[in-house]
Protein backbone atom coordinates (compact mmCIF):
# COMPACT_ATOMS: atom_id res chain seq x y z
CA UNK A 1 0.00 0.00 0.00
CA UNK A 2 1.44 3.41 -0.95
CA UNK A 3 1.38 6.18 0.95
CA UNK A 4 -0.98 9.54 0.63
CA UNK A 5 0.35 11.40 -1.72
CA UNK A 6 2.05 8.97 -3.38
CA UNK A 7 0.97 8.68 -6.96
CA UNK A 8 3.80 5.91 -7.76
CA UNK A 9 5.81 4.04 -5.51
CA UNK A 10 9.54 3.00 -5.39
CA UNK A 11 8.00 -0.62 -7.72
CA UNK A 12 5.65 1.13 -9.67
CA UNK A 13 6.36 1.45 -13.57
CA UNK A 14 4.65 4.80 -14.45
CA UNK A 15 3.82 5.92 -18.55
CA UNK A 16 6.60 6.15 -20.35
CA UNK A 17 5.68 9.97 -20.73
CA UNK A 18 5.69 10.39 -17.34
CA UNK A 19 9.03 8.63 -16.83
CA UNK A 20 10.59 11.23 -19.14
CA UNK A 21 8.72 14.21 -17.57
CA UNK A 22 9.89 13.06 -14.00
CA UNK A 23 13.36 12.53 -15.52
CA UNK A 24 13.65 15.90 -17.18
CA UNK A 25 12.54 17.56 -13.79
CA UNK A 26 15.20 15.72 -11.71
CA UNK A 27 17.91 16.54 -14.49
CA UNK A 28 16.83 20.43 -14.30
CA UNK A 29 17.25 20.23 -10.14
CA UNK A 30 20.41 19.01 -10.83
CA UNK A 31 21.71 21.17 -13.40
CA UNK A 32 22.08 23.36 -10.29
CA UNK A 33 25.15 21.43 -9.05
CA UNK A 34 27.27 21.99 -12.38
CA UNK A 35 28.64 25.13 -10.32
CA UNK A 36 31.17 23.11 -8.18
CA UNK A 37 33.03 21.82 -11.11
CA UNK A 38 33.03 24.94 -13.20
CA UNK A 39 34.36 26.90 -10.03
CA UNK A 40 36.70 23.98 -9.53
CA UNK A 41 38.16 24.50 -13.04
CA UNK A 42 37.98 28.38 -12.87
CA UNK A 43 40.61 27.42 -9.65
CA UNK A 44 42.92 25.75 -11.70
CA UNK A 45 43.65 27.95 -14.40
CA UNK A 46 42.34 26.06 -17.29
CA UNK A 47 39.13 28.03 -18.89
CA UNK A 48 40.28 25.71 -21.96
CA UNK A 49 39.04 22.28 -20.37
CA UNK A 50 35.57 23.74 -19.06
CA UNK A 51 33.27 22.58 -22.03
CA UNK A 52 35.31 18.76 -21.47
CA UNK A 53 34.54 19.06 -17.38
CA UNK A 54 30.75 20.08 -17.92
CA UNK A 55 30.25 17.47 -20.59
CA UNK A 56 31.71 14.93 -18.21
CA UNK A 57 30.19 15.68 -15.66
CA UNK A 58 26.58 15.12 -16.94
CA UNK A 59 27.94 11.85 -17.87
CA UNK A 60 29.04 11.41 -14.14
CA UNK A 61 25.31 12.41 -12.66
CA UNK A 62 23.87 9.47 -14.89
CA UNK A 63 26.07 7.22 -14.45
CA UNK A 64 25.75 7.80 -10.71
CA UNK A 65 22.15 8.05 -10.27
CA UNK A 66 21.98 4.68 -12.20
CA UNK A 67 23.91 3.17 -10.16
CA UNK A 68 21.51 4.34 -6.48
CA UNK A 69 18.66 3.05 -8.84
CA UNK A 70 19.49 -0.45 -8.23
CA UNK A 71 18.12 -2.80 -6.26
CA UNK A 72 21.04 -3.46 -4.46
CA UNK A 73 22.66 -6.80 -6.86
CA UNK A 74 25.88 -7.16 -5.80
CA UNK A 75 25.95 -4.52 -2.86
CA UNK A 76 25.39 -1.74 -5.12
CA UNK A 77 22.46 0.79 -4.92
CA UNK A 78 20.06 2.07 -2.89
CA UNK A 79 16.99 0.96 -4.88
CA UNK A 80 15.36 3.97 -4.43
CA UNK A 81 14.86 7.28 -6.72
CA UNK A 82 17.63 9.33 -5.57
CA UNK A 83 19.82 11.05 -8.23
CA UNK A 84 23.06 12.38 -7.63
CA UNK A 85 24.58 15.58 -7.75
CA UNK A 86 27.76 17.95 -6.95
CA UNK A 87 28.17 18.69 -3.48
CA UNK A 88 29.38 21.27 -1.55
CA UNK A 89 30.99 18.94 1.00
CA UNK A 90 34.09 18.01 -1.12
CA UNK A 91 34.32 22.36 -2.64
CA UNK A 92 36.58 23.42 -0.15
CA UNK A 93 39.26 20.66 -0.37
CA UNK A 94 38.29 20.31 -4.14
CA UNK A 95 39.65 24.20 -4.71
CA UNK A 96 42.55 23.45 -2.20
CA UNK A 97 43.72 20.54 -4.79
CA UNK A 98 43.04 22.71 -7.96
CA UNK A 99 45.04 25.75 -6.38
CA UNK A 100 47.97 23.31 -4.90
CA UNK A 101 48.12 20.76 -7.89
CA UNK A 102 45.94 21.65 -10.61
CA UNK A 103 42.93 19.25 -11.86
CA UNK A 104 45.03 16.52 -11.75
CA UNK A 105 45.61 16.42 -8.00
CA UNK A 106 41.79 17.15 -8.47
CA UNK A 107 40.70 14.09 -9.67
CA UNK A 108 43.10 11.79 -7.95
CA UNK A 109 41.70 12.97 -4.31
CA UNK A 110 38.40 12.81 -5.63
CA UNK A 111 38.84 9.04 -6.76
CA UNK A 112 40.57 9.21 -2.71
CA UNK A 113 37.62 10.08 -1.58
CA UNK A 114 35.26 7.48 -3.69
CA UNK A 115 37.91 4.64 -2.19
CA UNK A 116 37.18 5.96 1.63
CA UNK A 117 33.43 6.16 1.05
CA UNK A 118 33.72 2.65 0.24
CA UNK A 119 35.58 1.55 3.03
CA UNK A 120 33.02 3.04 5.56
CA UNK A 121 30.25 1.49 4.11
CA UNK A 122 31.45 -1.87 4.93
CA UNK A 123 31.72 -0.07 8.99
CA UNK A 124 27.63 1.56 9.08
CA UNK A 125 26.76 -1.40 11.06
CA UNK A 126 29.03 -1.40 13.38
CA UNK A 127 28.87 2.27 13.89
CA UNK A 128 25.26 2.42 14.43
CA UNK A 129 25.51 3.68 18.22
CA UNK A 130 27.65 5.79 16.86
CA UNK A 131 25.57 7.43 14.17
CA UNK A 132 21.93 6.95 15.52
CA UNK A 133 19.45 8.03 13.47
CA UNK A 134 18.69 11.06 14.87
CA UNK A 135 22.14 12.49 13.86
CA UNK A 136 20.96 11.11 10.13
CA UNK A 137 17.92 13.11 10.66
CA UNK A 138 19.86 16.29 11.91
CA UNK A 139 21.87 15.51 8.71
CA UNK A 140 18.81 16.03 6.49
CA UNK A 141 17.92 19.04 8.48
CA UNK A 142 21.13 20.75 7.82
CA UNK A 143 21.15 19.58 4.08
CA UNK A 144 17.62 21.61 3.61
CA UNK A 145 18.65 24.40 5.49
CA UNK A 146 22.02 24.35 3.03
CA UNK A 147 19.62 24.08 0.44
CA UNK A 148 17.03 26.74 1.19
CA UNK A 149 19.93 29.60 2.47
CA UNK A 150 21.29 28.81 -1.32
CA UNK A 151 18.31 29.18 -2.98
CA UNK A 152 17.60 32.49 -1.07
CA UNK A 153 21.27 33.79 -2.22
CA UNK A 154 20.48 32.86 -5.38
CA UNK A 155 17.13 34.22 -5.61
CA UNK A 156 17.81 37.07 -4.50
CA UNK A 157 21.13 37.75 -3.91
CA UNK A 158 23.43 39.57 -6.19
CA UNK A 159 24.43 37.49 -9.81
CA UNK A 160 27.49 36.37 -10.64
CA UNK A 161 28.24 39.01 -13.32
CA UNK A 162 28.27 42.42 -14.02
CA UNK A 163 24.54 43.68 -15.37
CA UNK A 164 25.04 46.66 -17.05
CA UNK A 165 21.23 48.05 -17.12
CA UNK A 166 18.68 47.14 -13.94
CA UNK A 167 16.14 45.74 -16.22
CA UNK A 168 17.83 42.71 -16.62
CA UNK A 169 18.82 41.92 -13.23
CA UNK A 170 15.23 42.98 -11.72
CA UNK A 171 13.40 40.66 -14.71
CA UNK A 172 15.59 37.32 -13.83
CA UNK A 173 14.29 37.72 -9.68
CA UNK A 174 10.83 38.23 -11.09
CA UNK A 175 11.64 35.07 -13.24
CA UNK A 176 12.84 33.01 -10.19
CA UNK A 177 9.86 34.28 -7.95
CA UNK A 178 7.40 33.53 -10.46
CA UNK A 179 9.53 30.08 -10.79
CA UNK A 180 8.45 29.15 -6.78
CA UNK A 181 5.23 30.78 -6.79
CA UNK A 182 4.42 28.17 -10.14
CA UNK A 183 5.92 25.37 -8.32
CA UNK A 184 4.17 26.21 -4.82
CA UNK A 185 0.53 26.72 -6.59
CA UNK A 186 0.69 23.81 -8.79
CA UNK A 187 2.30 21.46 -5.86
CA UNK A 188 -0.94 22.53 -3.50
CA UNK A 189 -3.81 23.07 -5.81
CA UNK A 190 -3.09 21.19 -9.21
CA UNK A 191 -4.06 17.53 -10.04
CA UNK A 192 -2.46 14.74 -12.11
CA UNK A 193 0.68 15.13 -14.37
CA UNK A 194 0.61 19.38 -13.25
CA UNK A 195 1.28 18.37 -9.56
CA UNK A 196 3.58 15.78 -10.68
CA UNK A 197 5.71 18.22 -13.01
CA UNK A 198 5.46 21.68 -10.68
CA UNK A 199 8.78 22.20 -10.25
CA UNK A 200 10.00 21.56 -14.43
CA UNK A 201 6.50 23.54 -15.38
CA UNK A 202 8.40 26.22 -12.93
CA UNK A 203 11.32 25.54 -13.96
CA UNK A 204 10.94 26.19 -17.58
CA UNK A 205 8.41 28.97 -17.38
CA UNK A 206 10.74 30.95 -15.31
CA UNK A 207 13.51 29.94 -17.94
CA UNK A 208 11.44 30.87 -20.82
CA UNK A 209 10.93 34.18 -19.33
CA UNK A 210 14.31 35.25 -18.76
CA UNK A 211 14.85 34.36 -22.91
CA UNK A 212 12.28 36.18 -24.06
CA UNK A 213 12.67 39.28 -21.61
CA UNK A 214 16.50 39.51 -20.86
CA UNK A 215 17.94 37.55 -23.55
CA UNK A 216 20.98 38.95 -23.06
CA UNK A 217 21.36 37.35 -19.25
CA UNK A 218 21.59 34.02 -20.38
CA UNK A 219 24.38 34.78 -22.50
CA UNK A 220 26.52 35.92 -19.05
CA UNK A 221 26.79 33.23 -16.73
CA UNK A 222 28.67 30.53 -18.55
CA UNK A 223 31.82 30.93 -21.36
CA UNK A 224 31.39 27.45 -22.49
CA UNK A 225 30.59 26.92 -26.55
CA UNK A 226 29.21 24.43 -28.17
CA UNK A 227 31.88 21.91 -28.70
CA UNK A 228 30.77 18.37 -30.62
CA UNK A 229 31.78 15.66 -27.74
CA UNK A 230 34.16 14.25 -30.40
CA UNK A 231 36.00 17.38 -30.04
CA UNK A 232 36.56 17.63 -25.76
CA UNK A 233 40.00 17.96 -24.86
CA UNK A 234 39.45 14.38 -22.61
CA UNK A 235 41.19 12.73 -20.71
CA UNK A 236 41.45 16.01 -18.25
CA UNK A 237 44.34 15.46 -16.70
CA UNK A 238 46.06 12.56 -14.90
CA UNK A 239 45.18 11.66 -11.20
CA UNK A 240 47.66 12.43 -8.60
CA UNK A 241 47.96 11.93 -5.26
CA UNK A 242 48.94 14.49 -2.18
CA UNK A 243 49.12 13.43 1.73
CA UNK A 244 48.00 17.28 2.14
CA UNK A 245 44.90 16.49 0.98
CA UNK A 246 43.96 13.31 2.88
CA UNK A 247 42.26 15.05 5.90
CA UNK A 248 39.87 17.32 4.02
CA UNK A 249 38.79 14.68 0.90
CA UNK A 250 38.58 12.14 4.53
CA UNK A 251 36.33 14.63 6.13
CA UNK A 252 34.13 15.36 2.90
CA UNK A 253 33.81 11.35 2.18
CA UNK A 254 32.48 11.19 5.80
CA UNK A 255 30.15 13.98 5.11
CA UNK A 256 28.64 12.73 2.14
CA UNK A 257 28.31 8.85 3.56
CA UNK A 258 26.46 10.89 6.72
CA UNK A 259 24.21 12.82 3.47
CA UNK A 260 23.69 9.89 2.01
CA UNK A 261 22.79 7.91 5.08
CA UNK A 262 19.90 11.01 5.68
CA UNK A 263 19.02 10.50 2.42
CA UNK A 264 18.01 6.90 2.01
CA UNK A 265 16.30 7.12 5.17
CA UNK A 266 14.55 9.68 4.02
CA UNK A 267 13.47 7.35 0.74
CA UNK A 268 12.95 4.40 2.64
CA UNK A 269 10.44 6.92 5.49
CA UNK A 270 8.32 8.42 2.06
CA UNK A 271 7.97 5.39 0.33
CA UNK A 272 6.63 3.13 3.35
CA UNK A 273 3.46 3.93 5.44
CA UNK A 274 4.43 1.49 8.22
CA UNK A 275 8.09 2.46 8.39
CA UNK A 276 9.45 1.98 11.85
CA UNK A 277 13.42 1.91 11.31
CA UNK A 278 16.67 2.00 8.62
CA UNK A 279 16.91 -0.46 6.67
CA UNK A 280 20.94 -1.04 6.96
CA UNK A 281 21.47 -3.61 3.74
CA UNK A 282 19.74 -0.94 1.87
CA UNK A 283 21.80 2.50 3.36
CA UNK A 284 24.80 0.05 3.08
CA UNK A 285 24.53 -0.19 -0.69
CA UNK A 286 23.47 2.92 -1.22
CA UNK A 287 26.36 4.48 0.44
CA UNK A 288 28.89 1.44 -2.11
CA UNK A 289 26.89 3.25 -5.06
CA UNK A 290 27.67 6.87 -3.92
CA UNK A 291 31.42 5.39 -3.07
CA UNK A 292 31.60 3.83 -7.16
CA UNK A 293 29.76 6.85 -8.71
CA UNK A 294 32.59 9.25 -6.80
CA UNK A 295 35.32 7.16 -8.26
CA UNK A 296 34.12 6.96 -11.68
CA UNK A 297 33.46 10.65 -11.72
CA UNK A 298 37.36 11.06 -10.33
CA UNK A 299 38.30 9.02 -13.57
CA UNK A 300 36.68 10.55 -16.14
CA UNK A 301 37.21 14.22 -15.10
CA UNK A 302 35.28 15.71 -12.64
CA UNK A 303 34.22 16.50 -9.14
CA UNK A 304 33.08 14.14 -6.30
CA UNK A 305 29.21 13.28 -6.42
CA UNK A 306 26.51 12.62 -3.35
CA UNK A 307 22.85 11.86 -3.11
CA UNK A 308 20.45 14.90 -3.57
CA UNK A 309 18.39 15.69 -1.15
CA UNK A 310 16.66 18.21 -3.35
CA UNK A 311 15.55 15.55 -5.93
CA UNK A 312 13.89 13.28 -3.28
CA UNK A 313 11.93 16.45 -1.56
CA UNK A 314 10.85 17.37 -5.18
CA UNK A 315 9.80 13.45 -5.87
CA UNK A 316 8.26 13.22 -2.07
CA UNK A 317 6.29 17.00 -3.29
CA UNK A 318 5.30 15.33 -6.72
CA UNK A 319 4.28 11.93 -5.74
CA UNK A 320 6.23 10.09 -7.90
CA UNK A 321 9.11 7.76 -6.63
CA UNK A 322 9.59 5.00 -8.75
CA UNK A 323 12.98 4.27 -8.77
CA UNK A 324 12.22 3.53 -13.08
CA UNK A 325 12.25 7.26 -12.92
CA UNK A 326 16.37 7.45 -11.44
CA UNK A 327 17.08 4.81 -14.06
CA UNK A 328 15.56 7.05 -16.79
CA UNK A 329 17.37 10.17 -15.24
CA UNK A 330 20.47 8.90 -15.44
CA UNK A 331 20.12 7.77 -19.41
CA UNK A 332 19.00 11.40 -19.72
CA UNK A 333 21.68 12.83 -18.18
CA UNK A 334 24.03 10.78 -20.62
CA UNK A 335 22.47 11.35 -23.91
CA UNK A 336 22.64 15.45 -22.62
CA UNK A 337 26.15 15.33 -22.11
CA UNK A 338 26.52 13.83 -25.98
CA UNK A 339 24.56 16.47 -27.60
CA UNK A 340 26.74 19.84 -28.69
CA UNK A 341 25.86 22.94 -26.88
CA UNK A 342 22.83 21.34 -24.31
CA UNK A 343 26.00 21.57 -21.49
CA UNK A 344 25.98 25.35 -22.44
CA UNK A 345 22.40 25.52 -22.18
CA UNK A 346 21.82 23.66 -18.77
CA UNK A 347 24.70 25.80 -17.57
CA UNK A 348 23.13 29.09 -18.20
CA UNK A 349 20.14 28.19 -16.60
CA UNK A 350 19.92 31.96 -14.61
CA UNK A 351 20.34 31.38 -10.99
CA UNK A 352 17.40 32.90 -9.63
CA UNK A 353 15.22 30.49 -11.72
CA UNK A 354 17.51 27.56 -9.45
CA UNK A 355 16.84 29.41 -6.67
CA UNK A 356 12.98 29.07 -6.47
CA UNK A 357 13.20 25.46 -7.60
CA UNK A 358 15.72 24.80 -4.09
CA UNK A 359 13.70 27.02 -1.96
CA UNK A 360 10.74 24.44 -2.69
CA UNK A 361 12.49 21.77 -2.49
CA UNK A 362 13.99 22.67 1.23
CA UNK A 363 10.99 22.69 2.95
CA UNK A 364 10.42 19.07 1.85
CA UNK A 365 14.00 18.38 3.46
CA UNK A 366 13.54 19.82 6.68
CA UNK A 367 10.65 18.22 7.44
CA UNK A 368 11.42 14.69 6.50
CA UNK A 369 15.09 15.57 8.64
CA UNK A 370 12.19 16.98 11.74
CA UNK A 371 10.24 13.44 11.44
CA UNK A 372 13.30 11.07 11.46
CA UNK A 373 14.73 13.12 14.75
CA UNK A 374 10.89 13.06 16.52
CA UNK A 375 10.71 9.25 16.00
CA UNK A 376 13.49 9.08 19.01
CA UNK A 377 13.07 9.51 22.51
CA UNK A 378 15.37 12.11 23.44
CA UNK A 379 16.57 13.37 26.98
CA UNK A 380 19.03 16.09 27.83
CA UNK A 381 21.68 14.58 26.40
CA UNK A 382 20.50 14.41 23.06
CA UNK A 383 18.53 17.41 23.14
CA UNK A 384 21.95 19.72 23.90
CA UNK A 385 23.97 17.37 21.14
CA UNK A 386 21.10 18.24 18.52
CA UNK A 387 20.82 21.58 20.15
CA UNK A 388 24.51 22.43 19.77
CA UNK A 389 25.07 20.95 16.46
CA UNK A 390 22.74 23.11 14.84
CA UNK A 391 23.75 26.14 16.48
CA UNK A 392 27.22 25.87 15.66
CA UNK A 393 26.60 25.30 12.22
CA UNK A 394 24.18 27.99 12.00
CA UNK A 395 27.51 30.68 13.41
CA UNK A 396 29.52 29.25 10.64
CA UNK A 397 27.64 30.77 7.92
CA UNK A 398 26.22 34.01 10.30
CA UNK A 399 29.80 34.52 11.71
CA UNK A 400 32.36 33.17 9.10
CA UNK A 401 34.73 35.26 10.73
CA UNK A 402 35.19 33.74 14.44
CA UNK A 403 36.17 30.46 11.90
CA UNK A 404 38.51 32.10 9.86
CA UNK A 405 40.60 32.77 12.47
CA UNK A 406 40.97 29.03 13.95
CA UNK A 407 44.63 27.61 13.29
CA UNK A 408 45.60 26.09 10.02
CA UNK A 409 45.84 22.51 11.47
CA UNK A 410 41.69 22.70 12.19
CA UNK A 411 40.44 24.81 8.92
CA UNK A 412 40.12 21.54 7.27
CA UNK A 413 37.33 20.62 10.33
CA UNK A 414 35.73 24.00 9.75
CA UNK A 415 35.39 24.35 5.59
CA UNK A 416 31.48 24.32 6.12
CA UNK A 417 28.59 24.69 7.87
CA UNK A 418 27.44 21.40 7.70
CA UNK A 419 30.75 19.49 8.40
CA UNK A 420 31.24 21.74 11.56
CA UNK A 421 27.66 21.07 12.52
CA UNK A 422 28.62 17.21 12.00
CA UNK A 423 31.55 16.85 13.37
CA UNK A 424 30.10 18.36 16.89
CA UNK A 425 26.78 16.25 16.85
CA UNK A 426 29.26 13.31 16.74
CA UNK A 427 32.22 14.32 18.89
CA UNK A 428 28.79 15.12 21.58
CA UNK A 429 26.91 12.00 21.00
CA UNK A 430 30.46 9.76 21.79
CA UNK A 431 31.08 12.01 25.03
CA UNK A 432 27.55 12.08 26.41
CA UNK A 433 27.67 8.33 25.92
CA UNK A 434 29.87 8.18 28.64
CA UNK A 435 27.98 7.12 31.86
CA UNK A 436 25.05 6.06 30.37
CA UNK A 437 24.05 2.42 31.48
CA UNK A 438 23.19 0.06 28.82
CA UNK A 439 20.66 -2.00 30.87
CA UNK A 440 18.77 -0.82 33.94
CA UNK A 441 16.51 -2.75 36.69
CA UNK A 442 13.33 -2.14 38.53
CA UNK A 443 12.23 -4.14 41.86
CA UNK A 444 8.48 -4.43 41.20
CA UNK A 445 6.26 -4.99 44.43
CA UNK A 446 2.94 -7.76 43.62
CA UNK A 447 0.08 -6.67 44.53
CA UNK A 448 -3.11 -9.08 45.62
CA UNK A 449 -6.06 -9.26 43.02
CA UNK A 450 -8.07 -6.54 42.51
CA UNK A 451 -10.87 -5.84 45.58
CA UNK A 452 -8.88 -7.71 47.90
CA UNK A 453 -6.86 -4.18 49.45
CA UNK A 454 -7.48 -0.94 48.66
CA UNK A 455 -3.99 -0.39 49.83
CA UNK A 456 -3.31 -3.25 47.58
CA UNK A 457 -4.98 -0.63 44.60
CA UNK A 458 -3.09 2.13 45.91
CA UNK A 459 -0.09 0.33 45.10
CA UNK A 460 -0.59 -1.24 42.33
CA UNK A 461 -1.23 2.40 40.42
CA UNK A 462 1.87 3.74 42.46
CA UNK A 463 3.81 0.40 40.82
CA UNK A 464 2.28 1.01 37.60
CA UNK A 465 3.63 5.12 37.55
CA UNK A 466 6.80 3.89 38.31
CA UNK A 467 7.10 1.28 35.35
CA UNK A 468 5.82 4.56 33.07
CA UNK A 469 8.53 6.83 34.02
CA UNK A 470 11.43 3.99 34.19
CA UNK A 471 10.41 3.30 30.96
CA UNK A 472 10.31 6.60 29.96
CA UNK A 473 13.67 8.22 31.57
CA UNK A 474 15.36 4.57 29.99
CA UNK A 475 13.93 4.93 26.41
CA UNK A 476 15.05 8.80 26.47
CA UNK A 477 18.80 8.05 27.94
CA UNK A 478 19.09 5.64 25.10
CA UNK A 479 17.37 7.18 22.38
CA UNK A 480 15.27 4.65 21.34
CA UNK A 481 12.44 4.86 18.95
CA UNK A 482 9.05 5.64 20.56
CA UNK A 483 6.73 3.46 19.10
CA UNK A 484 9.28 0.54 20.25
CA UNK A 485 9.07 1.68 24.21
CA UNK A 486 5.54 2.33 24.08
CA UNK A 487 5.15 -0.88 23.08
CA UNK A 488 7.08 -2.41 25.79
CA UNK A 489 5.65 -0.54 28.34
CA UNK A 490 2.02 -1.89 27.13
CA UNK A 491 3.55 -5.01 27.62
CA UNK A 492 5.07 -4.94 30.86
CA UNK A 493 1.76 -3.07 32.13
CA UNK A 494 -0.33 -6.13 31.47
CA UNK A 495 2.37 -8.46 32.93
CA UNK A 496 2.05 -6.21 35.99
CA UNK A 497 -1.28 -6.86 36.30
CA UNK A 498 -0.42 -10.34 36.41
CA UNK A 499 1.58 -10.52 38.89
CA UNK A 500 -0.83 -10.78 41.79
CA UNK A 501 -2.06 -14.07 40.24
CA UNK A 502 2.08 -15.36 39.29
CA UNK A 503 3.62 -14.58 42.65
CA UNK A 504 0.09 -15.78 44.84
CA UNK A 505 0.37 -13.20 46.67
CA UNK A 506 -1.94 -12.23 49.39
CA UNK A 507 -0.35 -8.02 50.34
CA UNK A 508 1.27 -5.58 49.13
CA UNK A 509 5.03 -6.59 49.71
CA UNK A 510 4.31 -10.04 49.11
CA UNK A 511 6.95 -11.75 46.20
CA UNK A 512 8.90 -9.07 44.74
CA UNK A 513 9.69 -9.70 40.91
CA UNK A 514 12.46 -7.58 38.98
CA UNK A 515 12.39 -6.17 35.76
CA UNK A 516 15.64 -5.71 33.43
CA UNK A 517 16.19 -3.41 30.81
CA UNK A 518 18.90 -3.64 28.10
CA UNK A 519 19.55 -2.00 24.82
CA UNK A 520 22.02 -1.78 22.26
CA UNK A 521 20.53 0.11 19.10
CA UNK A 522 19.00 -2.65 17.54
CA UNK A 523 16.78 -4.83 20.50
CA UNK A 524 15.23 -3.98 23.41
CA UNK A 525 14.72 -6.39 26.11
CA UNK A 526 12.79 -6.86 29.10
CA UNK A 527 13.37 -9.86 31.34
CA UNK A 528 10.37 -10.03 34.24
CA UNK A 529 11.73 -12.62 37.30
CA UNK A 530 9.65 -13.31 39.98
CA UNK A 531 9.36 -16.86 42.21
CA UNK A 532 5.45 -18.39 42.04
CA UNK A 533 3.68 -19.86 39.09
CA UNK A 534 5.04 -19.85 35.45
CA UNK A 535 3.78 -17.44 32.83
CA UNK A 536 1.19 -19.77 30.79
CA UNK A 537 1.36 -18.37 26.63
CA UNK A 538 -2.02 -17.64 25.67
CA UNK A 539 -1.82 -19.84 22.25
CA UNK A 540 -5.19 -18.96 20.46
CA UNK A 541 -6.60 -16.47 22.14
CA UNK A 542 -8.32 -13.63 20.22
CA UNK A 543 -7.52 -10.32 22.60
CA UNK A 544 -11.28 -9.27 21.85
CA UNK A 545 -12.57 -12.41 22.45
CA UNK A 546 -11.32 -12.25 25.18
CA UNK A 547 -12.33 -8.95 26.63
CA UNK A 548 -15.69 -9.90 25.67
CA UNK A 549 -15.89 -12.34 28.07
CA UNK A 550 -14.56 -10.45 30.67
CA UNK A 551 -11.49 -12.47 30.72
CA UNK A 552 -9.06 -9.93 31.53
CA UNK A 553 -5.87 -13.11 32.87
CA UNK A 554 -6.40 -14.23 29.30
CA UNK A 555 -6.74 -10.41 27.47
CA UNK A 556 -3.86 -9.36 29.38
CA UNK A 557 -1.68 -13.20 28.01
CA UNK A 558 -2.82 -12.21 24.97
CA UNK A 559 -1.80 -8.72 24.30
CA UNK A 560 1.93 -9.43 25.93
CA UNK A 561 2.01 -11.99 22.85
CA UNK A 562 0.99 -9.06 20.38
CA UNK A 563 2.99 -6.54 21.73
CA UNK A 564 6.05 -8.28 22.00
CA UNK A 565 8.40 -9.24 18.86
CA UNK A 566 9.53 -12.71 20.79
CA UNK A 567 8.49 -14.22 23.78
CA UNK A 568 10.28 -16.77 25.96
CA UNK A 569 9.45 -18.42 28.93
CA UNK A 570 12.25 -19.90 31.08
CA UNK A 571 13.07 -21.24 34.91
CA UNK A 572 15.98 -20.28 36.63
CA UNK A 573 17.31 -21.72 40.42
CA UNK A 574 12.90 -21.61 41.32
CA UNK A 575 12.64 -17.92 39.58
CA UNK A 576 9.96 -17.82 36.78
CA UNK A 577 11.60 -15.73 34.13
CA UNK A 578 9.43 -13.62 30.94
CA UNK A 579 11.56 -12.32 28.19
CA UNK A 580 10.42 -10.21 26.24
CA UNK A 581 12.22 -9.30 22.92
CA UNK A 582 11.24 -5.74 20.74
CA UNK A 583 13.32 -5.33 17.55
CA UNK A 584 14.84 -1.67 17.55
Amino acid sequence: MKPEGIFFGVDDQPPLGTRIGCALQHVSLQAVGLVFPILVVAASGRPDLLATVVAVSLAALGIGSILQSLRGRMGIGSGYLIPCTFTAAYLPASLAAAELGGLGLVLGMTIFAGCVTLVLSRAVHRLRAFLPSEIAGFVVVMIGIILGELGVAQLFGALPYDAPAVRGLAIEHLAGVATLCITIGLNIWARGPFRMFCALIGIVTGYALVAILAPEALGRSTAITATPFWQLSWPVAAPRFDLLMVVPFTIGAIACMLRATGDIITAQKINATDWVRPNTTSIRSGIVADGIGTIIAGLIGTVGLNTYSASIGVSRATGVTARSVGTATGIALIILALVPGVPQLIAAMPAPVMGGALIFASAFIILSGIQIITQRMLDSRRIITLGIGLVMALAHDIHPHIFDDAPAVVQPLLSSSLVVGVLTVLALNALFRIGVRRSAVLDITTTPPAGTAAAGTDTAIDMADRLQTFMEQQGGSWGARRDVVHRATSALMEALELMPELTGGTGPDTAPARLRLSFDEFNLDAVLSWQGRPFTAASGIDPLSAAEAGDHAALARALIQRYADKLTITEDNGWQVLSLHFAH
